[in-house]
Protein backbone atom coordinates (compact mmCIF):
# COMPACT_ATOMS: atom_id res chain seq x y z
CA UNK A 1 0.00 0.00 0.00
CA UNK A 2 1.32 3.37 -0.89
CA UNK A 3 2.03 5.99 1.72
CA UNK A 4 -0.74 7.94 0.04
CA UNK A 5 -3.44 5.71 1.56
CA UNK A 6 -1.83 4.99 4.94
CA UNK A 7 -3.61 7.87 6.69
CA UNK A 8 -6.90 6.92 5.08
CA UNK A 9 -6.51 3.34 6.28
CA UNK A 10 -5.91 4.50 9.86
CA UNK A 11 -8.93 6.80 9.77
CA UNK A 12 -11.09 4.01 8.32
CA UNK A 13 -9.95 1.52 10.96
CA UNK A 14 -10.71 4.00 13.76
CA UNK A 15 -14.19 4.71 12.39
CA UNK A 16 -14.84 0.98 11.93
CA UNK A 17 -13.94 0.29 15.57
CA UNK A 18 -16.15 3.18 16.67
CA UNK A 19 -19.11 1.78 14.73
CA UNK A 20 -18.52 -1.76 15.96
CA UNK A 21 -18.46 -0.50 19.55
CA UNK A 22 -21.67 1.44 19.02
CA UNK A 23 -23.27 -1.65 17.47
CA UNK A 24 -22.41 -3.68 20.57
CA UNK A 25 -24.03 -0.99 22.73
CA UNK A 26 -27.15 -1.02 20.57
CA UNK A 27 -27.52 -4.79 20.94
CA UNK A 28 -28.26 -4.28 24.62
CA UNK A 29 -31.04 -1.79 23.85
CA UNK A 30 -34.41 -3.25 22.79
CA UNK A 31 -36.03 -0.01 21.66
CA UNK A 32 -37.13 0.39 18.04
CA UNK A 33 -34.78 3.33 17.58
CA UNK A 34 -31.83 1.20 18.68
CA UNK A 35 -32.83 -1.51 16.20
CA UNK A 36 -32.87 1.04 13.37
CA UNK A 37 -29.52 2.43 14.45
CA UNK A 38 -28.09 -1.09 14.56
CA UNK A 39 -29.34 -1.76 11.04
CA UNK A 40 -27.84 1.52 9.82
CA UNK A 41 -24.48 0.67 11.39
CA UNK A 42 -24.48 -2.82 9.87
CA UNK A 43 -25.24 -1.29 6.46
CA UNK A 44 -22.39 1.18 6.84
CA UNK A 45 -19.95 -1.59 7.87
CA UNK A 46 -21.06 -3.70 4.88
CA UNK A 47 -20.40 -0.73 2.58
CA UNK A 48 -16.90 -0.51 4.00
CA UNK A 49 -16.25 -4.18 3.30
CA UNK A 50 -17.35 -3.70 -0.30
CA UNK A 51 -14.97 -0.76 -0.77
CA UNK A 52 -11.91 -2.61 0.55
CA UNK A 53 -12.72 -6.13 -0.65
CA UNK A 54 -9.74 -6.09 -3.02
CA UNK A 55 -7.42 -5.19 -0.16
CA UNK A 56 -5.61 -2.01 0.77
CA UNK A 57 -2.71 -2.89 -1.51
CA UNK A 58 -5.03 -2.75 -4.53
CA UNK A 59 -6.94 0.37 -3.54
CA UNK A 60 -7.84 2.55 -6.50
CA UNK A 61 -8.28 6.31 -6.50
CA UNK A 62 -12.01 5.76 -7.04
CA UNK A 63 -12.23 3.45 -4.02
CA UNK A 64 -10.25 5.95 -1.93
CA UNK A 65 -12.73 8.67 -2.84
CA UNK A 66 -15.63 6.41 -1.82
CA UNK A 67 -13.89 5.62 1.46
CA UNK A 68 -13.41 9.31 2.19
CA UNK A 69 -17.12 9.80 1.54
CA UNK A 70 -17.87 6.82 3.80
CA UNK A 71 -16.07 8.57 6.65
CA UNK A 72 -18.51 11.50 6.56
Amino acid sequence: MGHKYEELKHRIEAKKKELQSKLETMKADNHAEAAKTSTDIKTKLNELEMHVKSGWENLTESAATKLNDWLK
